[in-house]
């Protein structure tokens, strides 16, 4: 998601497979919580895209149908993720 935009369908894949490696489950709730205070907190954007309109951003509360948003990380989100990965680096 911080490189470019992501379905979530692709979110759910990447973090399965992290998962997976690391152990610890995480639920589709978990998943659609944390995706929407990462909108919330101007980390992300949600878009709603067609081929017959343009792109529409998606605000609030997105957990019921978030199956057709995309997701896209923020300049914002990016540099707190470059600041998490120096951290880890440690």
């Amino acid at each position: 998601m911080s490189d470019d935009c992501e379905t979530f369908e692709n979110i759910l894949s990447e973090v399965a497979a992290t998962g997976s490696q690391l152990g610890p489950t995480i639920s589709l709730a978990e998943i659609r919580q944390a995706l929407e205070s990462l909108v919330e907190t101007g980390m992300a954007k949600a878009y709603r895209l067609s081929t017959d309109k343009p792109a529409e951003d998606v605000q609030g509360a997105f957990t019921e149908d978030a199956e057709d948003v995309y997701f896209l990380a923020t300049e914002y989100g990016k540099v707190h993720l470059k600041r998490l990965e120096s951290l880890s680096a440690l």
